[in-house]
């Protein structure tokens, strides 16, 4: 099987780790990445104030494990991309940008996903998931991970209300019905994970 390119995967798994939504990780600007010093995970600002476009403008944090931030700094200064930088088209500096040197738009992205979900779903046929499902997965995973930490669930979920962005609780309980009723989306989320490391490339609300 082909393998995703480089760029695409590192998009899929920002999403899937982080929870961000696909417009908010094709608006990170280079300027957050750097080669981290530790193996903690590394709370970033998104918002307006470094222009990512996050729903309602809200200024907020996620946690980008360190793996994965070695993982985009290595990206970042890749002879490829460094290539498509040097047709001058990044004017605001955005880390993912297409081989016409340009920030990646949404559609794209889609279109590259349901291209490598109907690939996949050839072999693993029960690959079925949107590119919401990378968020839903990691809101229910983490949610599972904080309650297994802080033994209380509404703390847990409390937590994941600021890291998902959401305005209402209302749209952060609903993660708490599922774990409370489908263990199964834990699999899900492991599931999907390794997908994505096997088949990733190694070229340089709701």
């Amino acid at each position: 099987m082909k393998e995703i390119p480089e760029d695409k995967a590192l998009i899929f798994e920002v999403a899937l780790a982080t929870g961000m939504r696909l417009q908010e990780v094709l608006t990170i600007p280079e300027s957050v990445i750097f080669n981290p010093d530790s193996s903690y995970a590394i709370p970033v600002s998104i918002g307006p104030k470094n222009g990512v476009k996050t729903k309602f403008s809200k200024q907020r944090h996620v946690e980008f494990p360190a793996s994965l931030m070695f993982k985009l700094y290595q990206y970042l200064w890749s002879p490829s991309r460094q290539k498509y930088t040097a047709k001058g088209k990044n004017d605001e500096r955005k880390l993912f940008i297409s081989r016409q040197g340009k920030a990646f738009n949404s559609n794209t992205i889609e279109k590259s996903f349901s291209d490598i979900r109907k690939v996949i779903s050839g072999r693993y046929r029960d690959f079925n998931y949107a590119i919401h499902d990378l968020r839903s997965t990691y809101a229910t995973y983490t949610l599972h991970k904080l309650w297994e930490e802080k033994g209380s669930l509404r703390a847990a979920a409390s937590i994941l209300q600021e890291l998902m962005g959401h305005n209402s609780f209302t749209s952060t309980f609903k993660y708490v019905e599922f774990i409370e009723s489908n263990a199964l989306m834990l699999e899900h989320a492991d599931h999907m994970s390794d997908i994505f490391q096997l088949f990733g490339g190694s070229d340089g609300e709701k």
